[in-house]
């Protein structure tokens, strides 16, 4: 590995770099802060590791950093200074650079294929970040679990594009079940996903008016595509251990969990790598709504065939906010549709107030109304039955 010359002294990042970093810094993926060299990245996860200056890890780590078309001519600084729209954000001393090798996955660009040609250099070393936010959530997180004396505390990563009434089920089974859980509201990557501010404000929203706020810690992880459903759950594994938890729940459906049965027995990818950290993992079944059983039900647990069940697939629901129709509140909360439906619509119609005097009765206070105000009250109509 060969070192780094006096030549340049910083490199621009993107704000999804930034967060990746900030994450690593504060030992979020086993690598005590450090960008692994090449040889540091191991494919097998070695726990007898844990404890020295770097330590080995099971994912491969291969900064995306593009200064130009021609990269593998220039040589860097021992430190490089990291500059984010024109202003310093942090900084990586000890800097080497080794090959990138296909093989590698790049969490800097965790849903991107590159060609070989295509490949840059991969830079190593210590990483520190000026105003690291995660390390602030990290501190807040460790005094809450402090207060608490929690012992059984649970992670969970939740997509919540938008939160659906699975999701709630999901996070209330959770919450019984343990003394603290750390939920980490993750960025969507499909097509249609809805915008992260919207998703947090839902959330916030949510957790606010129906969990217990002393029981729940969220942690929101913008910019940042590692958690994607589609993508290696080694990463939430990972992620979950670094953060305190010891139990880790995750979803059937999880499409790189590789969920299989043996003897009766479930089996996923994480399995060892859990072990190795000592998170016990919670594989949940899919929720559904049964028109027979007339209420939300697992898969597992339901008698009925798969002909009877309402499934909460995100992104149907989406494309139904999308196209500006309400979802039913047996899949969403009124109050979440409506907010979304305002937020991916707005200024939809041309008099909401004289709408909303026109259809509902009112207390004889003129109040200003909103679109959301709107939503919430045609969705309260929508359910109203009535006789002649």
């Amino acid at each position: 590995m060969e070192s780094i010359k006096n030549k340049i002294k910083e490199i621009k990042i993107t704000e999804k770099e930034l967060s990746i970093l900030s994450l690593i810094e504060i030992n979020s993926f086993n690598t005590n802060g450090y960008l692994p060299n090449k040889e540091e990245v191991f494919k097998e996860f070695n726990s007898a590791t844990i404890d020295k200056n770097i330590s080995a890890c099971t994912l491969a780590f291969s900064p995306n950093y593009e200064l130009n078309n021609d990269i593998k001519n220039y040589q860097f600084n021992n430190e490089i200074t990291l500059i984010l729209n024109d202003k310093k954000v942090g900084k990586i001393t000890q800097a080497t650079t080794f090959d990138n090798d296909k093989a590698y996955t790049n969490i800097f660009s965790a849903n991107t294929c590159k060609l070989d040609k295509e490949l840059n250099p991969c830079i190593a070393g210590k990483v520190e970040i000026f105003n690291n936010e995660f390390k602030k959530v990290k501190t807040t997180l460790n005094n809450k679990i402090k207060k608490n004396n929690a012992k059984k505390i649970t992670a969970l990563i939740l997509n919540a594009d938008p939160i659906t009434r699975a999701h709630e089920r999901m996070l209330r089974w959770t919450i019984d079940k343990a003394d603290l859980v750390i939920i980490f509201v993750v960025e969507g990557y499909d097509t249609n996903s809805l915008n992260f501010q919207a998703k947090k404000e839902c959330f916030e929203y949510y957790a606010k008016n129906f969990l217990p706020l002393e029981r729940i810690f969220p942690v929101y992880l913008k910019n940042i595509d590692l958690f994607s459903p589609y993508l290696d759950p080694n990463y939430e594994c990972l992620l979950a251990s670094s953060f305190g938890a010891n139990k880790l729940v995750i979803g059937q459906n999880h499409q790189g969990l590789g969920l299989f049965y043996d003897n009766n027995l479930a089996h996923t990818a994480i399995d060892e790598l859990s072990k190795k950290t000592g998170l016990e993992l919670i594989v949940l079944p899919e929720f559904v709504f049964c028109n027979k059983c007339n209420v939300m039900v697992s898969t597992k647990s339901c008698p009925h065939g798969a002909h009877h069940h309402i499934k909460y697939r995100s992104s149907m629901i989406r494309e139904m906010l999308h196209s500006g129709l309400i979802p039913p509140t047996v899949l969403v909360r009124k109050e979440i549709s409506a907010k979304l439906l305002a937020h991916l619509h707005p200024n939809r119609f041309k008099n909401v107030q004289m709408i909303y005097d026109g259809l509902f009765p009112s207390n004889g206070i003129i109040e200003k109304r909103s679109d959301e105000d709107l939503y919430k009250e045609l969705i309260t109509l929508y359910q109203t039955s009535y006789m002649i």
